[in-house]
């Protein structure tokens, strides 16, 4: 048996990632009525620590992807396929990116 501290931990990181899994799929839903607010929200989870145990980094990354492509903002499409590709070093782009 865990004792009452120990639960108390583990039950706070699950709310933390179930957090970030409500934020991901907010920022899908927000994105047909406020694209950049979307775009915002992946960017910043982008940033959280625990994001990859969470989600995985190409689901959110293949979403900034296909949006870039979508706004023919090339560039910025290509710069987060580089990152894919560091990040997730045996990716296999067409598994998170629509062709």
């Amino acid at each position: 048996t865990r004792s009452p501290v120990e639960q108390e931990n583990k039950l706070a990181h699950l709310q933390s990632k179930m957090t970030l899994v409500k934020r991901f799929i907010q920022a899908r839903r927000l994105y047909s009525e406020d694209p950049k607010e979307a775009i915002r929200q992946c960017e910043l989870l982008l940033g959280e620590p625990d994001l990859d145990t969470t989600i995985r980094l190409g689901d959110v990354l293949g979403f900034l992807v296909d949006h870039h492509l979508q706004m023919q903002e090339f560039q910025m499409a290509y710069r987060y396929l580089e990152d894919m590709r560091k990040k997730i070093p045996c990716v296999n782009l067409n598994y998170y990116v629509n062709q």
